[in-house]
């Protein structure tokens, strides 16, 4: 089984410091998957959420909100996902 990690990119709000500004979203997804077709969102713990969140929004300027997608795929998709991110 793999585990497949992507990122997609997008506009929100938040509040990094002591200021509200509208900033990059990072939406992170990780699959357990054999082929690729079918994938389900991997169980990560919310110590490990909020680890990654941190670090993310600490070393990547620009960032103030990480989500983690837990949908499925289907209806989902893998592809796009990494398509957007090197685009």
């Amino acid at each position: 089984m793999a585990k497949i990690l992507s990122l997609l990119f997008g506009k929100n709000f938040g509040k990094p410091s002591t200021t509200s500004v509208f900033g990059q979203q990072i939406e992170v997804r990780c699959w357990d998957s054999i082929d690729a077709r079918i994938a389900t969102p991997t169980r990560l713990s919310f110590e490990i959420l909020e680890k990654v969140a941190g670090e993310v929004i600490s070393k990547m300027p620009g960032i103030v909100s990480v989500t983690y997608n837990i949908v499925t795929k289907p209806p989902s998709t893998i592809e796009v996902a990494y398509y957007q991110l090197i685009t």
